[in-house]
């Protein structure tokens, strides 16, 4: 078990250490500095609640006895060290890459799914499906943490900012102001209002998806729940921003 453990102990710390920069620098994503400790947590509630040894045990006796052949199960571990291998191969360009341009976000994303996938497979490899199955979600939950390639996030900030301004003026209108949106500008009777890409609530909207996922995961909610709890968090986020913008221009 050691070396598994202090294989993963490295490339656990290269992922955090290139992901800290954004974590410090910028304001959106300094909610990654939790998402560590919370999937911790996740682990640490997984291990607990499905039992002891004797327990894990009779569930691998039980995965034996499925229909599922021999040779299915010899197929399948041939394909995850393929694909153990690979991610192992990518690795390396990944930090080559990386070493030379380590604010590019789908080096981020790459290093990010690289080190996933290859704790998930020694997850497989050491202690089995059953394992595996369990995990994946808290390992998996990492992700959240790293910031989203600009052709995402960019058109999303701007959708939400013109989102933002229309519902202000919008609001305000009902309320006897008079006012007029301009992309993410907001124009009223002593003056202009900007909306700068803070107020856009790509921040709230980020860590109230970071906080869904893992009420959804730490309560065992089943998918339903969990997307109607995603969608009531960033409804709230989007309603309270709407306020203080609102509030904002109103004053």
């Amino acid at each position: 078990m050691l070396l598994p453990v202090v294989f993963l102990g490295f490339l656990w710390a290269i992922l955090i250490n290139h992901l800290r920069i954004e974590w410090t620098l910028n304001p959106q994503y300094g909610y990654g500095w939790a998402v560590p400790f919370l999937c911790a947590f996740l682990i640490w509630q997984r291990m607990q609640k499905p039992g002891d040894v004797r327990l894990r045990e009779a569930t691998a006796r039980q995965e034996k006895q499925k229909v599922e052949s021999r040779k299915q199960k010899a197929e399948n571990s041939f394909s995850f060290l393929l694909l153990f291998v690979l991610l192992s191969l990518l690795y390396a360009p990944t930090r080559l890459i990386e070493e030379a341009n380590p604010e590019w976000r789908l080096v981020s994303w790459a290093l990010a799914m690289e080190v996933v996938g290859l704790t998930l497979l020694l997850i497989y490899f050491v202690l089995g499906a059953q394992w595996l199955k369990r995990l994946a979600f808290p390992i998996a939950y990492f992700l959240v943490a790293v910031p989203w390639p600009t052709v995402i996030e960019g058109p999303l900030i701007q959708g939400l900012t013109r989102a933002d301004a229309g519902a202000t003026c919008e609001l305000l209108g009902w309320l006897g102001i008079p006012a007029m949106p301009h992309g993410n500008v907001i124009e009223v009777a002593t003056g202009e209002v900007g909306i700068d890409e803070a107020c856009s609530g790509i921040r709230s909207f980020q860590a109230t998806l970071m906080i869904s996922l893992f009420l959804g995961e730490s309560y065992r909610l089943n998918f339903t729940r969990r997307l109607v709890l995603i969608l009531g968090g960033f409804a709230m986020s989007f309603g309270f921003n709407l306020a203080r913008m609102s509030v904002l221009v109103w004053v």
